[in-house]
């Protein structure tokens, strides 16, 4: 596609970022972080030079603030994250305040502070909620991950774990209902981490092993 409109199309500039941001989504679940990351500084420059703000703010906050984490940049994660979620409108909420909330929300729980991780999901929720974005799969089954995998943390530092517990398993239901091949394998996922909180060890092992395969 990027192709195509690169050799037989002009003023596509919009429907080029579609492309290519979609190449670089597909990448990065595929784990390609190398390529990601070799390739998206030059993608970068072509937005910035032509001044599209959609598309420089769309690759930086689903794209370059997280592949700081996987460099173990949390610092410049953070200066990055706020620098381009400035960038952009606070009116309304955009996939790119989606990016922005996923992309906080994972940096949270790379530094270890499930707190603040489930402090920023339960502020956004009622305008996450309220934009639609749940009624795009990939989005609901995504968010609702996150959202498990946050409470799941907090099941080691709150005070009342039992509702933790009792929303991640919410979460997960939630991803069950899509019915999608990737969203059980997230499920199972999930479900390893929630008996390895309550120590139970050898469960896990065999639902990581189903979740794998």
């Amino acid at each position: 596609a990027e192709a195509l409109l690169r050799n037989h199309c002009t003023g596509v500039f919009y429907e080029l970022h579609i492309a290519q941001h979609h190449q670089f989504l597909a990448m990065w679940v595929m784990g390609r972080f190398g390529e990601v990351s070799r390739q998206l500084p030059n993608l970068l420059k072509e937005s910035r030079e032509r001044g599209d703000l959609l598309a420089t703010t769309d690759l930086r906050l689903s794209l370059e603030v997280p592949l700081k984490l996987v460099e173990d940049q949390g610092d410049q994660d953070r200066r990055e994250l706020a620098e381009a979620t400035a960038d952009w409108t606070t009116m309304g909420f955009h996939t790119q305040h989606y990016h922005a909330l996923a992309s906080l929300a994972n940096l949270e729980l790379y530094e270890d502070n499930a707190k603040a991780a489930c402090q920023a999901l339960e502020d956004t929720w009622p305008a996450l909620e309220a934009s639609m974005l749940l009624r795009v799969q990939a989005i609901a089954i995504t968010v609702w991950e996150l959202r498990a995998r946050v409470h799941l943390a907090r099941i080691f530092d709150a005070p009342e774990p039992a509702s933790h517990l009792a929303a991640a398993r919410k979460a997960m239901r939630a991803i069950e209902r899509e019915d999608t091949d990737y969203g059980q394998a997230l499920v199972l996922k999930l479900k390893v981490l929630e008996h390895l909180g309550l120590g139970e060890r050898a469960a896990a092992q065999t639902l990581l092993i189903e979740a794998e395969r």
